[in-house]
């Protein structure tokens, strides 16, 4: 079996991870592809009947994106092998700043085009002292990313010793947190909370450290035959996926808000549980023996992050280079695809540079 490491020193690799990081990567890109079908000027819900159709059908399918994307963090850091302080430093390193530097380009950049005004650029660096901004609301997610870091060496020691059963009872309650925000629409508050109190018996059980918990148990005590995980993984995807497209697909025809019309697609509901659950099920029996795919695939995964965070730059001018000449569907897949492929070169250009993991990770 081959590991995985985020050094640049000669290290084998754990194959289906790297094909997850990838495949999560494309996911993400395909996300953010069909936000144009139902989100208009000025961040309001535009979509008709059709646009909404797909945008709900596509979207709806790759909802596991940033859940795997946790997962395969989980999976190569946990139990961590190394000091916290040493994680901490390699993390801050590879992540971190490469973070900071985007934001800082998303900020600035469009200004030098015309997208906004000078004032518009200076509130934009103003705002990143205490939050990403909308023009770079995908980077939303290294927040989370560091959060689940930080918390990393709390959670590998309790790891390291917790039985099979506990660590079973742990995820029961997380799966049970899920449900939070349908709960919410019918019992606004609930066990506890109050406008003093937010905290309910079972918030730290909640959030994405659950993904976390979910990949170390799927790693550690789940072997099953290529047959069983095929037929578990398809059926937990199939009822997650319906869930979340026929929630959303009620919710269009009611929602005022993005947070009514998204409401399934939020990655801590119980359907995007399953469907992640099902896909990390089915993709960790991938294998593969053709060392050119091998080569491809490790070098999109070791440029993913760099890839992630100069997506939406490049997303912008695929969509108008291709919006208009095909259908929906098509116009969401290409727009995707040629995004991941010309952020994926622009990342390999970019790896060349010195000091690159400060730009790309």
């Amino acid at each position: 079996m081959q590991t995985l490491s985020d050094a640049n020193t000669p290290v084998h690799r754990i194959v289906f991870l790297d094909f997850i990081r990838v495949i999560a990567c494309y996911m993400v890109i395909i996300v953010h592809s069909c936000e144009f079908f139902y989100v208009g000027e000025g961040f309001t819900m535009s979509f008709t009947e059709e646009s909404g159709f797909w945008a709900n059908l596509i979207d709806s399918s790759v909802r596991s994106c940033v859940p795997l994307f946790v997962m395969v963090s989980a999976s190569l850091l946990l139990p961590l092998k190394e000091s916290p302080e040493s994680f901490f430093k390699r993390r801050f390193t590879r992540v971190v700043i490469p973070f900071i530097i985007w934001s800082v380009l998303y900020a600035v950049l469009p200004y030098f085009w015309g997208a906004f005004s000078y004032d518009d650029m200076m509130a934009n660096l103003l705002h990143l002292t205490y939050n990403f901004n909308m023009v770079s609301g995908h980077l939303w997610f290294v927040y989370m990313l560091i959060g689940v870091y930080l918390f990393m060496p709390v959670i590998s020691p309790w790891l390291k010793e917790v039985s099979k059963t506990f660590e079973r009872a742990f995820l029961l309650l997380w799966f049970l947190t899920t449900f939070y925000h349908y709960i919410k629409l019918v019992c606004p508050e609930i066990m506890g909370e109050c406008y003093w109190n937010e905290f309910t018996p079972f918030w730290y059980f909640s959030g994405y450290i659950g993904y976390v918990v979910l990949a170390h148990y799927i790693r550690t005590y789940i072997d099953w035959s290529l047959k069983k995980s095929l037929l578990v993984g398809i059926s937990l995807y199939v009822v997650g996926y319906a869930v979340t497209y026929f929630v959303f697909d009620r919710c269009m025809e009611t929602a005022t808000t993005f947070g009514e019309l998204e409401l399934s697609w939020r990655f801590c509901t119980p359907n995007v549980v399953m469907m992640t659950t099902g896909l990390f099920l089915m993709m960790k029996k991938i294998t593969c023996r053709n060392q050119a795919v091998l080569n491809v695939v490790e070098d999109i995964s070791k440029l993913s992050y760099g890839i992630y965070l100069m997506h939406i730059f490049v997303l912008g001018f695929a969509f108008q280079l291709i919006n208009g000449y095909f259908s929906i569907p098509v116009t969401i897949f290409l727009v995707g695809t040629v995004t991941f492929v010309m952020c994926y070169g622009l990342t390999k250009l970019l790896s060349y540079l010195p000091g690159s993991k400060y730009i790309v990770g």
